[in-house]
Formats: structure tokens, sequence, C-alpha cells
């Protein structure tokens, strides 16, 4: 059985996170000196079966925080639900420690949250 997802499902689960971080999705113009969660949707993949195919969103779920443990902490929130190896950044311009998360998922299509 496939397990799939809504958008709020994924959003909502975001937002839980034990830090209580704010979750965007898309990018922000000014970061405020916060930390954050963006949700990006990085492309669809069709599986294809019997004439019929199912596509696999990729979702690009980035966490910028100001504290190193902060960062771990959400990263690993985030890799207790979804399957997925983090790849680590620090950009020492905004002084952020990043980590980057590549999801696939199964998107129920008529449960898309607004954005």
């Amino acid at each position: 059985m496939i397990r799939t997802y809504t958008q709020k499902e994924i959003y909502d689960y975001l937002c839980a996170n034990p830090l209580n971080v704010a979750v965007h999705i898309g990018n922000l113009e000014d970061m405020n000196g916060e930390d954050y969660i963006f949700l990006d949707f990085f492309q669809e993949t069709p599986t294809l079966r019997d004439n019929n195919a199912y596509y696999q969103t990729i979702l690009q779920i980035s966490v910028l925080t100001r504290d190193f443990e902060n960062m771990k902490t959400l990263t690993k929130y985030i890799q207790d639900k979804f399957l997925t190896a983090p790849t680590y950044s620090r950009n020492d311009t905004f002084e952020y420690y990043q980590s980057q998360m590549n999801i696939g998922v199964f998107l129920i299509e008529d449960a898309y949250i607004s954005i």
C-alpha cells in the first residue's frame, strides 16, 4: 500500500515542530534574524503501471537556524516522519546553519493548501 499525504498534513506536521519555528512555502525577502522551515515543491516524477501513472511529488524542506543545535533538532524531527538524507551547510554571510532535505511523497490532488 502506498502512503499518501495531503499538502495540509505535511504543512501541519512541519508547523507542529518542537521549537515552534515558523514554516513558509517559498522564500522570504527578509529573514529578520529568525529561524525558519521552508517547504518548496521541486518536481513531479511519474511512476507508470498498466497505462496509468502515479505522480510522486518531490518536496524540498529547508531548515535555517541561527543555532546549530536547533538545526539538528528540527532536522531530526523531519527525519522522524520522512525518509530523507539531509545536506548541511553554513551561510556565513547571514549567519545561518542550514539543512536541506528532498522527500518524495504521493500527494492527494484535491487537498492542496493555498499559498
